[in-house]
C-alpha cells in the first residue's frame, strides 16, 4: 500500500505526467529526509486526478483542501 502524503497546491510546480513534480509537502512521514518546509522532488507521477491529487511510483499526494 502506497503512504498518503499532503501537499501545499500554492506551492506546487511541473506537475505533469511522465514527469517529477516539484511539491512542498506538510506531513511526509520520512521527515528526517524529506523537508516538510520546501520544495521536493516526486518519484515520476503517473495520474493526476481532477481535485488535484496525483500519484506517483512511490505515494500518493493529496492536497491539503481536500482531506
Amino acid at each position: 500500500m502506497k503512504k498518503i502524503v499532503r501537499f501545499d497546491p500554492t506551492q506546487t510546480y511541473l506537475l505533469k505526467e511522465g514527469y517529477c513534480a516539484l511539491i512542498v509537502p506538510v506531513d511526509h512521514p520520512d521527515s528526517a529526509n524529506v523537508s516538510n518546509k520546501s520544495h521536493v522532488s516526486t518519484s515520476m507521477v503517473l495520474k493526476i486526478e481532477a481535485n488535484g491529487a496525483f500519484e506517483t511510483i512511490n505515494t500518493l499526494y493529496c492536497p491539503i483542501h481536500v482531506i
